[in-house]
């Protein structure tokens, strides 16, 4: 049954173009620039359930003055936040007689 077959994917490809369209808009109401948000949709960011993936990648990928300026102090907090935890973890594990491990992944 192609025709079926064919009518799935159809329906799929319409369903995730209107997730777009919706993302789209909804990056712009929260103050980036139409270009910002297609670039996130072209990077193949999962949205399919919320715009938030689409967000983190923007903050991480445009340079902090080209961000909305909601989103301008959530770089400098996050790496503050990762940079406390990773010496906080590195403290405790000196504490326990540990390796200073951090738990990240790929840590050798």
């Amino acid at each position: 049954n192609t025709a079926g077959a064919s009518t799935g994917s159809a329906s799929s490809s319409q369903q995730q173009q209107q997730y777009s369209e919706q993302a789209l808009k909804a990056l712009v109401a929260q103050g980036f620039s139409a270009a910002q948000a297609q670039m996130a949709l072209d990077a193949g960011v999962d949205h399919s359930r919320s715009v938030e993936p689409l967000i983190d990648w923007l903050i991480i990928h445009l340079p902090r003055d080209q961000l909305p300026k909601r989103f301008q102090g959530s770089i400098s907090n996050a790496v503050s936040v990762i940079s406390r935890n990773t010496k906080d973890q590195a403290g405790a594990a000196a504490a326990a007689g540990g390796s200073g491990s951090t738990g990240l992944v790929g840590e050798q």
